[in-house]
């Protein structure tokens, strides 16, 4: 009976410690990993921009090179000292000569869209307009209708590759020699740029390969990838993909996607092959699509406890084969160390894990560790046991730590978000024609949604808002991008709707995750009050009319920008007489959630709005708004971008004293 509740009541103590420590090390590992992986991809993006950022600006600078040299040329003829004719033979035998630094080559033709320079014999003097951009126009023809318009432009296009018939795809800068009629290119490799990706991703693969095979975790557990298709992206050793059959990845990755109120998800039993129960743990890596699995054998981590037990019943047969003369000797022996490992157990519970030094070494005098039995066996598993759990506590604290510095950095890039954004208080005091408010409250560290307000020349104010589908940095990265982009638009654009459609296209191009927005982009002319505007799938703007009235512009010029090109956004018009004021919002006012679920929603929203009337100033519409808001959420956390934009045509002859402030979160 003694030697039963022995070895019962030790491997139950033994198993539960094992298990327990071991499922905290193979979640940690995956979680690790997960972590490593999702680090490493933000870099490769963040490379893969930088370098279509430099490659451009290259271009850029070498034509501004080419046009100087082109125009030194050009002085000389005027000087007399060569002919006209012979000014430009020399200028297109000099291009012949040279290539961007970082592109490809560099061409030229003239009024007829011929080849002047070219570095294939093949093209030379041909009529280059067979070849078409992205949009399904003449390349030469669309770079010559835009550096007309604009000095300069980018386009990207199917062309002849040099020394073969098929076409690969380019970009290039082109840019307008005026006095010879020339259009100038310099030309680079879109499969360049991907290629460098590419090979940056199977660097990635690559390394995973060559490191995750090498993790070792009790229980024998494995850590593998595989993609949505179940396909190893890095797989398990020969011997181990038997036990990840397809079932197991298919029940992995259906678990990968439970909800699970932002905690881990819970652990797969499932049986190998032979009949062994396993434990598989699981993260998803939505960037990559991929999946990082960890399995271990849930048997195999209860084999010390059952090697305890069976010691431990040797050592009692044993005792029990002497008799009953030796059985006080013996219960002395086994009673008195037990007792020393049941003080030390006790101890464990007023231990400091979180000291820099293990478990003090005074704790652990007395204990049996050099004995040869199961005692002594049972004294090195409590001590290991303790050093684990020391160990555990550090790491947990040092993630812990890098926890807290991530937060911070993601302060930093809110701080940087906010920098983006309009911020000079009052907003054109000089201009006594509007009166403009405006209001930004994210729900995370940084968020998705943008506003952004300037005026195009003397008479035209430009106004925008915007909701990048998402929350977080990829929602933040992707409205730092639309907002320059809106501004790239405005300083070639004088139409809203043409405007929307250079931003689509510039959004859906290389947009593997199919990130949109919704856009509300506006031109207001201050002397007259009429409002030319384009909605992008965006929340629909509200006038308060003299007249007490609210009217709500319910259409629509397009869907959201960035889910997929080519798509011809339509004009829109209103007119704002003085006193007059539009209302523009994001759907974190109408979506605003109380703590049971309700919504704010557009009714509520536009009986305020009526009962506010058109005397109110921006700021005061702006405040009431978002106190209403957070009225109705009372405890509840945000749960989206909130972004408030009012603006108020005063008329042209507006008198100058009025205030214009933003409303603060």
């Amino acid at each position: 009976i003694v030697a039963g509740l022995v070895m019962t009541a030790s491997r139950q103590a033994v198993d539960n410690a094992v298990v327990q420590t071991e499922e905290r090390a193979i979640g940690n590992t995956v979680a690790l990993i997960e972590a490593n992986i999702q680090g490493r991809y933000r870099t490769l993006l963040e490379n893969k921009v930088q370098t279509v950022l430099t490659s451009k600006q290259a271009l850029r600078e070498f034509d501004q090179v080419v046009t100087a040299t082109l125009d030194q040329f050009a002085a000389a003829a005027d000087r007399g000292q060569f002919s006209e004719a012979e000014a430009r033979k020399m200028a297109l035998a000099w291009l012949s000569t040279v290539k961007p630094v970082t592109g490809d080559y560099i061409f030229a033709f003239g009024p007829d869209n011929r080849a002047l320079v070219y570095p294939a014999a093949d093209l030379l003097n041909a009529d280059l307009s067979v070849f078409t951009d992205v949009k399904g126009r003449s390349v030469v023809e669309a770079a010559r209708d835009e550096v007309t318009r604009y000095g300069s432009t980018y386009l990207t296009y199917q062309w002849k590759a040099l020394g073969d018939v098929n076409l690969v795809p380019k970009y290039g800068h082109f840019t307008a020699y005026r006095r010879w009629g020339w259009i100038i290119g310099s030309v680079g490799d879109v499969n360049a740029v991907r290629a460098q990706v590419n090979q940056q991703r199977e660097q990635l693969v690559a390394e995973l390969r060559d490191t995750l095979p090498h993790i070792r975790m009790g229980g024998g557990g494995f850590v593998f990838v595989f993609d949505r298709e179940r396909a190893f992206v890095v797989p398990p050793a020969d011997g181990q993909r038997e036990v990840v059959r397809d079932d197991v990845l298919r029940r992995l990755a259906e678990l990968a996607h439970e909800p699970t109120d932002g905690e881990a998800p819970a652990p797969l039993i499932f049986a190998a092959p032979d009949g062994t129960s396993m434990e598989g743990r699981v993260r998803y890596i939505k960037a990559l699509d991929w999946y990082v699995a960890a399995v271990l054998s849930r048997d195999a981590m209860r084999v010390p406890a059952e090697s305890l037990l069976a010691r431990e019943a040797m050592v009692f047969a044993g005792a029990l084969a002497v008799g009953l003369l030796l059985a006080y000797v013996f219960a002395d022996r086994v009673s008195r160390p037990l007792t020393q490992l049941a003080v030390y157990a006790k101890a464990l519970s007023a231990a400091d894990f979180t000291a820099a030094e293990p478990f003090a070494e005074e704790n652990r005098k007395g204990l049996p560790v050099r004995r040869r039995d199961e005692v002594g066996r049972l004294a090195e598993a409590f001590i290991f046991m303790t050093d684990s759990l020391h160990a555990n506590v550090r790491s947990l604290m040092a993630a812990t730590s890098a926890r807290e510095r991530i937060e911070g950095e993601l302060n930093v890039a809110r701080d940087i978000q906010l920098g983006l954004l309009p911020k000079v208080m009052p907003a054109f005091p000089d201009r006594p024609e509007i009166d403009l408010s405006s209001l930004l409250v994210s729900a995370k560290e940084v968020g998705g949604d943008l506003f952004d307000y300037y005026f195009l020349d003397q008479h035209h104010l430009c106004f925008t808002i915007g909701d990048v589908a998402g929350k977080g940095v990829p929602a933040a990265l992707f409205m730092a991008i639309t907002k320059t982009l809106i501004k790239a638009a405005a300083e070639r654009d004088a139409e809203p709707a043409a405007m929307l459609d250079r931003i689509n296209n510039d959004l859906s191009h290389d947009n593997p995750n199919v990130i949109f927005v919704t856009l509300v982009v506006g031109i207001l002319d201050v002397r007259d009050g009429r409002v030319r505007y384009a909605n992008a799938g965006h929340n629909p703007p509200a006038i308060l009319r003299l007249d007490g009235s609210l009217e709500i512009l319910r259409g629509s010029s397009g869907p959201a920008a960035g889910v997929m090109d080519d798509i011809d956004f339509v004009p829109l018009e209103t007119h704002l007489a003085p006193g007059e004021s539009i209302l523009l919002y994001t759907d974190g006012v109408t979506e605003a959630m109380t703590e049971d679920g309700a919504l704010y929603g557009d009714s509520r929203l536009f009986d305020l709005l009526r009962r506010t009337g058109c005397s109110a100033t921006p700021d005061a519409i702006v405040r009431r708004i978002m106190a209403d808001v957070r009225d109705h959420a009372g405890g509840a956390t945000q749960s989206d971008d909130i972004t408030i934009l009012s603006l108020r045509y005063m008329g042209p002859s507006a008198a100058p004293s009025r205030q214009n402030r933003s409303a603060q979160p």
